[in-house]
């Protein structure tokens, strides 16, 4: 007789979303686009968390800034099946929360130190942190993992940083790139060539890696970024719109 065999339990597509204020975090079921949960970490009614969350590759981590202030503000992981506080450091918190493509190393800003946080993210450990001059409101990095990409916004620079040494040598400097206006979208082309960056006065802008300079530009005003699955079009959210 044949040996009988348990039904894998089917896997459940889902997204986490950040919503700043009241600081929730949403479960939203992919497939059935239902809401499935509303993530309260702690009672912050009047506070403010990051813009983006992380979460880990194997799905039981979610990464998140809160208390977001030029004062304070905490980097915290928690435990999205029961709501816990798995761990926090107080190292200050931003907008800006990147998880690196390999999974390993979360990159998140800082209001209160106008750094960039770095975390070891399958050892729940914080590495340390790197100047930035103004905490930064997006980050991407190139597809060989080697390059962060992030932007004063403020100061309307694009910025890079080289990864490759963690976990044993912080990120350290290299290009600044003068784009204009406050820059809040950053995306790294897949061929690793080019880098899109969101001004609210020049719109989309193309940087060329290569020469370092604005090859393209596009009228808007992107607030995010992100790619069609086949990889053929540059998908924008424009602040002047309601959706």
């Amino acid at each position: 007789a044949p040996i009988a065999t348990a039904t894998p339990a089917p896997v459940r597509r889902l997204a986490y979303i950040a919503n700043v204020m009241p600081p929730t975090i949403s479960v939203l079921d992919l497939d059935n686009l239902t809401l499935l949960d509303s993530i309260v970490f702690r009672p912050l009614a009047t506070k403010q968390q990051s813009h983006f969350l992380s979460v880990s590759p194997n799905g039981k981590q979610v990464w998140i800034g809160e208390d977001i202030s030029a004062k304070g503000g905490f980097v915290q992981v928690g435990d999205p099946q029961t709501g816990a506080v798995v761990q926090k450091w107080d190292g200050g918190a931003g907008v800006a929360n990147y998880i690196s493509r390999d999974g390993k190393y979360l990159f998140t800003s800082s209001t209160k130190t106008n750094n960039i946080n770095v975390f070891d993210v399958a050892n729940v450990k914080y590495l340390g942190d790197f100047p930035m001059g103004a905490a930064p409101h997006v980050i991407d990095s190139s597809p060989d993992g080697r390059t962060l990409w992030t932007t004063d916004a403020s100061g309307g620079n694009l910025r890079s940083f080289d990864i490759s040494g963690l976990p044993d040598k912080l990120p350290t400097a290299l290009d600044t790139i003068k784009i204009g206006g406050t820059l809040h979208a950053v995306l790294v082309h897949p061929n690793g060539k080019y880098v899109f960056v969101g001004s609210d006065e020049s719109g989309d802008n193309v940087v060329d890696v290569a020469t370092k300079t604005i090859v393209a530009k596009v009228p808007g005003k992107p607030h995010n970024y992100e790619v069609s699955p086949d990889r053929k079009y540059l998908l924008s959210g424009e602040s002047d719109y309601a959706t």
